[in-house]
């Protein structure tokens, strides 16, 4: 879910999200299931920094852990950083016990087909450093789709302006629409 831009005012996509979690959450019984989180706000980017995303991060943190997940938040972070939850993130998903929820709060970009979230501390200069300088939204759907567990949800709270200016000729504004994997 692309919930849209984080401006100088708080925007409505937190609220939609806590909201959202708390539905899909209330339906499900609460049975002996584990449930993870990764929550990432990232705000103070070099180039288009962000007002919302650490806050909102906090408050969908918050209510995951009310709801009684093991919640791993971080604030700006960088690539490396990303790169190493979500590794962790995605491992600790596997079995049919598990519910696993990934947020994510910042710049998101599409290209070539593929969602980009942006950390902070990057340099991208041009859309073809997207691979390399940003991580691909991608790769967690396919861990939680490998992890063969109950249910995920992925949350993609991403402003959809591109922070880089006119270094960018292809890239779109917004991302890019991500189908959930079909259960056999």
């Amino acid at each position: 879910m692309d919930f849209g831009c984080h401006g100088p005012r708080r925007t409505h996509g937190s609220t939609l999200a806590l909201l959202l979690v708390s539905i899909l959450l209330g339906l499900r019984p609460l049975a002996a299931e584990e449930r993870h989180a990764l929550v990432i706000g990232n705000s103070s980017y070099t180039n288009g920094a962000l007002s919302n995303p650490v806050n909102d991060a906090t408050d969908i943190a918050a209510k995951l852990t009310q709801r009684g997940f093991e919640v791993v938040r971080m604030e700006n972070a960088d690539h490396r950083t990303m790169e190493q939850a979500i590794r962790t993130f995605n491992g600790k998903l596997t079995g049919p016990d598990r519910v696993g929820l990934f947020y994510f709060a910042g710049h998101g970009m599409e290209y070539e087909g593929h969602n980009y979230l942006i950390p902070i501390g990057t340099e991208i200069q041009s859309e073809v450093d997207l691979p390399y300088q940003a991580v691909d939204a991608g790769w967690v759907l396919d861990g939680m789709t490998k992890a063969g567990n109950g249910l995920n949800l992925l949350i993609l709270d991403a402003c959809r302006n591109n922070p880089f200016g006119r270094s960018f000729r292809s890239a779109r504004q917004g991302l890019q629409r991500m189908s959930p994997p079909r259960v056999h």
